[in-house]
């Protein structure tokens, strides 16, 4: 039988501070929830600045001030200025708000996942023959690519593909493509490659697939450069590199975010370490994206950080417990800060769960016996048990300047009353 608590078990502090709370030699998957958008951003600088320059880290957030704030990772180690770590701004704003990205999509992924990001195929229904017959069309540009890339890696860089060079193959007229690019193929490629590519609307398929694609992205993820002036950033590259990649997703456009999960997903494939940093991004926009928060992940090779004003942009209103509690098992150091109202901090009360707090009631009882003049009496006591919340809601609300430390590595909670970032 399952051990029964009757005491609550809660560590109280009055001080501490965010440098003694944290170590940075140690890397783990960490979370900061409401308070203010100061107090979570420099438990995300804190906690980043442990991982830079050991693995890769990328950050995706919806607040270009956070980007500001990032220099501070230098501050608080030093030694990262002699070393050969950089620091990339993805799609930068400018004051007025304009957004122009150095993003190359693409560069890094197999052909396999290129494929999936330009034409999916859904895993709960069987492929169509026009999914197919597009996959294979795209699949002839990605051989002229990756030809090109091993005949002559310079103006590639470390990757085969990249949009601003598939843009460019599949806007030409077949014709076109023939004159410049086909012809100058090993003839048995050349040959092979025109038999399908010359067929009636592959073109056209082709261009109006990846046109559609980049369409959705050149809003602010990707800007046109053409192939001769494609960036090499990506977050594969960043992180192969062990560097700092941040990307600004503002309305946490669904479509940006699959197409990050997919990056994700070939870096788990390759069991590449990394940490993955949101600040404001409503995981709930994308199935694919919060899975790999949510998942296990404490014996894979990469590490996960939330920075957010509450849990609804990870738990769904009408989902149950199991994303809570998959939010509890995946954060090794929770920080809550003081949170705006019961609804915000009635998911951590319930996360930390509840204890049984013994009661002892004492009562008398009178009464008369049959045939005596004077009543008699008697005295007792009953002992029960009440569920009672470890961390009440309400406490969370009034911490003030407080925050409460939680998850694998706190075992026990703790309760501090003035905590100095």
């Amino acid at each position: 039988m399952a051990h029964i608590n009757h005491i609550r078990r809660v560590d109280h502090l009055s001080c501490l501070s965010l440098q003694d709370a944290v170590n940075l030699s140690d890397r783990n998957s960490f979370a900061a929830f409401c308070g203010f958008r100061y107090q979570r951003n420099q438990v995300g600088i804190y906690k980043m600045s442990g991982f830079c320059g050991n693995i890769g880290v990328i950050l995706l957030h919806n607040d270009p001030q956070f980007e500001d704030q990032l220099r501070q990772v230098y501050q608080l180690r030093p030694d990262l200025a002699q070393a050969s770590f950089k620091m990339f701004i993805a799609n930068p704003a400018d004051s007025c708000g304009n957004i122009r990205s150095f993003y190359d999509p693409f560069y890094g992924l197999g052909e396999s996942a290129v494929l999936d990001a330009l034409a999916p195929v859904r895993s709960d229904r069987p492929s169509s023959t026009e999914i197919q017959s597009l996959r294979s069309i795209l699949s002839d540009y990605l051989s002229v690519m990756s030809y090109q890339f091993k005949k002559n890696p310079v103006p590639f860089g470390d990757y085969a593909y990249n949009l601003d060079l598939l843009f460019e193959l599949t806007k030409m007229s077949y014709a076109t493509l023939f004159q410049q690019v086909l012809s100058y193929l090993p003839t048995e490629l050349s040959e092979d490659l025109s038999g399908r590519l010359s067929a009636e609307g592959a073109q056209q398929k082709a261009y109006h697939t990846v046109l559609s694609f980049s369409k959705a992205l050149s809003s602010f993820f990707w800007t046109q450069k053409g192939f001769a002036k494609h960036s090499r950033l990506s977050i594969i590259s960043a992180v192969k590199n062990r560097d700092l990649i941040s990307i600004y997703i503002p309305e946490s456009r669904s479509d940006i975010l699959e197409y990050i999960a997919l990056e994700l997903q070939q870096l788990n494939h390759s069991q590449i370490p990394y940490l993955l940093l949101e600040s404001g991004i409503d995981l709930n926009n994308c199935q694919k994206l919060k899975n790999i928060f949510l998942s296990e992940h404490s014996m894979l090779p990469y590490y996960t950080g939330i920075l957010a004003e509450n849990t609804s942009s990870i738990i769904r209103q009408d989902a149950t417990n199991n994303d809570l509690s998959a939010l509890f098992e995946q954060t090794q150091e929770m920080f809550v800060f003081s949170c705006s109202s019961v609804i915000a901090a009635q998911p951590f009360s319930d996360g930390i769960g509840n204890y049984y707090r013994r009661l002892e009631e004492r009562h008398s009882d009178y009464h008369r016996e049959p045939f005596h003049i004077f009543r008699s009496h008697g005295h007792g006591k009953v002992q029960r048990e009440i569920s009672q919340r470890t961390v009440d809601p309400e406490e969370l609300t009034s911490l003030h300047s407080g925050c409460l430390l939680y998850g694998k590595n706190y075992p026990v909670p703790v309760l501090i009353d003035h905590f100095i970032i």
